[in-house]
């Protein structure tokens, strides 16, 4: 083997040196030098390929920012959509057309998760005792401490930064303050068969609960209020529900304060009434309308818009599961547009004014959604 420079044949321009493996012929210091730097980047070569090996891809950055070049679906309202899917969490700011993709580390448990979203934050809790994450606005997300650290359910409190938190007890819910420690504002559930980790949120900042009985309570830190009916959507200002007595069942709008009904014309909703207790569906800000889920016969769910000033019924083209509902639907805070994430993750908008579907265009496998007005 010989490495040089030249022509074919016999004639030779110019020296020419040759390194013969083998050979009798003495080296000369030219030929040391070539065979040095030769073996020189072989072994670059060689130690790159191993690195690269163990190294793999390079990580993607814990935060990216994508920007569009106009408002996105028209919207020109200073409000923001979050959404968590399974690689992290995704904050949508329609007026300036920008999508900002925190990334979370693997998750370590396969339970629910809590995800509310705060004036400057998102928080991201499983339910089992493993690492959740705090995401503030535009940076790498941080593990949990103190009192928010611990498993069990969270839920959105009745202010922004306020969190209802079942972790340091199993019979009680203690409201933690936007600097992330508990507060002496807690709601008691009486005993036995009440657990605080069957709770879920109300739509305007207390808590639901269901009795090992079956029966459904408002519950905040001064009551506890039997609702009466069975909730199929709830929200701030109104909820939407079944009223059944002597066995004809009515829809009714339900004053959450109040407690006072009022009952919709037309046929009764079909409730999924399995499992229980179902999550409701969603009732806009303004109090209008209610999306929920139906049972549509055959084990096929739909998704149908309600008007609680008329009762009339909207079917909406959405692909769902059994599990939406007011965790999977995240209202405009004009009421204007519905934005659900649908049964192959997919972010899809739903014009209220026009029933209009369309898709964000937003990447992700969306299992969550929260707005922040």
């Amino acid at each position: 083997m010989a490495f040089g420079s030249g022509g074919g044949g016999d004639q030779q321009r110019g020296p020419v040196e040759y390194v013969e493996f083998g050979s009798r012929r003495r080296w000369t210091r030219g030929g040391l030098s070539w065979l040095l730097l030769a073996c020189l980047i072989i072994a670059a070569v060689v130690i790159a390929i191993r690195h690269a090996g163990r190294s793999g891809p390079p990580k993607p950055p814990p935060v990216t920012v994508t920007f569009v070049r106009h408002p996105l679906l028209g919207i020109s309202a200073g409000w923001d959509l979050f959404g968590l899917d399974k690689a992290g969490v995704v904050a949508i700011q329609f007026a300036r057309g920008r999508i900002t993709r925190t990334l979370l580390p693997p998750a370590e448990g396969s339970g629910p998760v809590s995800f509310i979203v705060g004036p400057h934050t998102a928080i991201v809790r499983p339910l089992d005792n493993v690492p959740g994450y705090l995401v503030p606005d535009g940076q790498p997300a941080k593990r949990l401490t103190g009192i928010l650290a611990g498993g069990g359910l969270l839920l959105p409190g009745p202010a922004a930064g306020q969190e209802w938190d079942t972790a340091a007890s199993p019979d009680s819910l203690v409201l933690v303050g936007p600097s992330g420690h508990a507060t002496r504002t807690h709601i008691t559930l009486p005993n036995p068969g009440w657990p605080s980790q069957s709770a879920m949120a109300d739509g305007r900042g207390d808590v639901l609960v269901a009795s090992d009985s079956g029966t459904q309570y408002d519950a905040g830190p001064h009551f506890l209020r039997q609702i009466g009916v069975l909730l199929s959507a709830v929200g701030p200002t109104d909820w939407l529900g079944m009223n059944c007595p002597s066995g004809r069942c009515k829809n009714v709008v339900l004053n959450p304060e109040t407690g006072v009904q009022r009952t919709l014309p037309g046929p009764p909703v079909h409730l999924l009434t399995w499992p229980w207790p179902a999550y409701p569906g969603s009732v806009a800000p303004d109090g209008q309308t209610a999306a929920i889920v139906a049972d549509s016969g055959n084990g096929r769910v739909v998704l149908e818009e309600i008007s609680l000033a008329t009762g009339a019924v909207t079917h909406l083209a959405v692909p769902i599961t059994e599990d939406t509902s007011s965790q999977t639907m995240a209202w405009s805070p004009d009421s204007q547009w519905l934005f659900v994430a649908a049964s192959d993750g997919l972010l899809l908008a739903i014009s209220t004014r026009t029933h209009r579907i369309e898709s964000l265009g937003v990447p992700g496998a969306f299992t969550q959604l929260a707005m922040r007005g």
